[in-house]
């Protein structure tokens, strides 16, 4: 008679559980304890060291798949920067050149004030790269040099002031505004916040600013008028 018997013998009552949904039995705590200790220390060392091995693999995949995403983040965030800071630049070239030719007064005033603007937000992106550690250079704004560098342009008032009131509609204020945000949340997500801060000084010089366009509209309807005027002269 194995132990269970006798155990089950003598009072099975006092030493066996009945679990009514599984229909078995067992034995009290106390009972089987001593006879389970060793093999329990055992098996609870075998899938300690399995389960470690297993996590630990989980958490070194897990760190290098971040690592991976955070170095694509960090690269396409650069990328993105230099594509604003080439717009810029060539926003401060154009509008430069503008001031140039421009004759009149009030448009040349306007277009040197516009560029001293871009040219803070030149600034602000330098410092940014700075504090990153990168060079600006490298991209170019597709968006900005199509609209820049349209053969159709004429080297005239009426066109240079048609041009400048694009740039500073509600269009491509939307598109500078949404690439620096986007640039924000950029660099709060790869923990730059000191860069973060940077580029926020950036978007009061960034956004649409209707007064100028009005200005501009203005002015642009001066141009037409006085362009007709020359014509039929």
């Amino acid at each position: 008679m194995n132990v269970y018997n006798r155990l089950s013998y003598l009072n099975p009552e006092k030493y066996f559980v009945v679990q009514p949904a599984s229909f078995r039995y067992r034995l009290p705590t106390a009972i089987y304890q001593p006879y389970c200790l060793n093999v329990t220390k055992i098996n609870i060392l075998a899938a300690h060291r399995h389960y470690t091995s297993l996590l630990s693999a989980i958490c070194l995949l897990h760190k290098r798949t971040v690592m991976n995403a955070m170095s694509k983040l960090h690269y396409l965030f650069t990328k993105h920067l230099r594509t604003m800071y080439a717009g810029e630049k060539s926003m401060v070239n154009a509008l430069n050149a503008m001031s140039v030719t421009s004759e009149v007064p009030q448009m040349q005033e306007f277009y040197k004030v516009k560029a001293g603007e871009n040219m803070l937000v030149l600034a602000l992106l330098n410092k940014a790269f700075r504090m990153m550690g990168a060079n600006a250079d490298g991209e170019t704004d597709s968006i900005i040099d199509s609209f820049l560098h349209n053969p159709e342009w004429r080297d005239v008032e009426y066109d240079s002031i048609y041009k400048s009131m694009m740039l500073s509609g509600r269009a491509i204020g939307v598109y500078r505004t949404n690439a620096m945000m986007t640039a924000i949340s950029s660099a709060e997500d790869l923990a730059m916040f000191d860069v973060a801060e940077v580029l926020m000084e950036c978007l009061p010089l960034v956004k649409f600013n209707r007064y100028e366009f009005e200005f501009l509209k203005t002015e642009f309807e001066k141009s037409g008028m006085v362009a007709r005027e020359v014509e039929a002269a």
